[in-house]
């Protein structure tokens, strides 16, 4: 059985390094990073010893996961690529936006080189007791380091699929969109929520929760078919005095909810008729005037 080693122990590395021992799986070492990022991680994976640099050498069978920022990567797998590895040995970063090229100084030395992302956010190194939850993850690898890296995924209740090297810009889109900007709908709703005296206490939990409605609808209907509200009824009148309450209150939002508007009349277009479609797409021309 392989055994892990956190080049980078951030967390995500370490997240899925925790929920990797509850299938058995050891962590034997932990490296790069600052001392106090890897005594957070050794709370949660226990005492695997810990080192500034790279080690000089990586026993046999170990798959090396590299958890840092996108911005050092290059300078990991660089330090990297002066250690030793034993037979077996394989290294993969976490980086959505990277493909296995970025591992190509590591390739050269003979080592067996991969990519794996978990779709999901992970913002705090213990995981507790979730795993991934269903949670889609991207694949580059060849042979057997795929077959393992497959069968660590779905170890961590993930559902890895294969992502092609000059996909990952889209990729990586869709997931910052989802997981990223995101945020930003749900600050414009919770600020709205608020100047309507909604406790900031209850406005957050409460959006969540209608988001989430909102999304299993889209996953159980179709995107399009899960829509309401004024925009797919063509309802300007409600549309304007969201503007005007905007305008009063929050005008720094006033351009992200148009752009939300125009976003969500594309959608609508898949199913409402032209009369509709045509009299927000006119409101949308008068409020960007």
């Amino acid at each position: 059985m392989i055994h892990l080693h956190l080049h980078g122990p951030g967390r995500a590395a370490t997240s899925c390094a925790a929920m990797a021992t509850r299938a058995g799986i050891r962590v034997t070492g932990l490296s790069g990073g600052s001392a106090s990022g890897a005594a957070a991680a050794q709370e949660v994976l226990g005492e695997a010893p810990w080192t500034s640099g790279a080690p000089a050498a990586f026993a046999a069978g170990t798959l090396v996961v590299v958890g840092v920022p996108d911005d050092a990567l290059d300078e990991a797998i660089t330090e990297l690529a002066g250690s030793r590895f034993e037979a077996d040995c394989a290294v993969v970063h976490l980086s959505g936006i990277r493909g296995r090229a970025a591992l190509e100084p590591l390739a050269e030395v003979g080592v067996a080189t991969g990519a794996l992302h978990p779709l999901r956010s992970f913002p705090t190194r213990d995981p507790g007791d979730r795993d991934l939850e269903g949670a889609l993850v991207a694949i580059e690898a060849q042979g057997s380091l795929d077959a393992t890296l497959r069968d660590l995924a779905e170890g961590l209740g993930g559902r890895p699929f294969a992502l092609e090297p000059g996909a990952r810009a889209a990729y990586h889109l869709g997931a910052s969109v989802a997981s990223n900007t995101l945020l930003a709908v749900l600050d414009l709703a919770r600020a709205a929520l608020e100047t309507a005296g909604v406790p900031a206490d209850l406005a957050t939990p409460g959006l969540a929760s209608l988001m989430s409605g909102t999304l299993d609808n889209a996953t159980s209907q179709g995107v399009a078919d899960a829509v309401t509200g004024p925009v797919v009824r063509g309802d300007v009148q409600t549309l304007s005095r969201h503007l005007e309450a905007l305008d009063a209150q929050l005008p720094e939002h006033r351009g992200l909810y148009v752009a939300l508007v125009r976003g969500l009349l594309a959608v609508c277009e898949r199913r409402s008729d032209g009369e509709r479609a045509a009299a927000v797409r006119a409101w949308i021309e008068e409020a960007d005037a």
